[in-house]
């Protein structure tokens, strides 16, 4: 009789073992899960910010540059920042992140627009608009 009651302990034992190693194994792979998940929403955020505020840094700075020489400035800006940072991220997204700054800027920004006598336009940024523009831009500190 008392076999029995060993035998039944130790299976009881180990059946209590191995549940709660089960369960305890799927919540470590939930939490990582869930941490690796905030990770990524985390580094698309920073992604975001970088890029938008070198889309404005670069538009402030390179102002009577062209578009696409711009455009090349801010990716090699915005790329070092982030490889400085650990963050991997292709160009494609880099680039969309730029073109989403860009695409905000008429929106934060005052633009003055005039009509030459030759019925061309042209805008420009106000002495402000500059000043708002390299106060949203990332600063050296941002950088490390």
């Amino acid at each position: 009789m008392q076999a029995i009651i060993t035998d039944l302990a130790v299976t009881i034992i180990t059946v209590l073992v191995v549940v709660v190693g089960a369960i305890g194994s799927a919540v470590l792979v939930k939490g990582r899960e869930a941490l690796k998940s905030a990770k990524h929403k985390d580094e698309l955020g920073i992604i975001d910010i970088v890029t938008e505020r070198m889309a404005g840094l670069v538009e402030a700075e390179f102002k009577g540059a062209q578009g696409e020489v711009k455009l090349q400035k801010a990716l090699a800006l915005a790329s070092d920042v982030l490889a400085r940072k650990g963050i991997k991220v292709s160009e494609e997204e880099i680039r969309a992140g730029i073109e989403e700054g860009v695409r905000k800027l008429p929106k934060e920004f005052k633009f003055n627009t005039t009509t030459s006598i030759d019925g061309n336009t042209s805008v420009s940024h106000d002495a402000d608009s500059i000043k708002l523009m390299a106060s949203k831009a990332i600063t050296k500190s941002d950088l490390k």
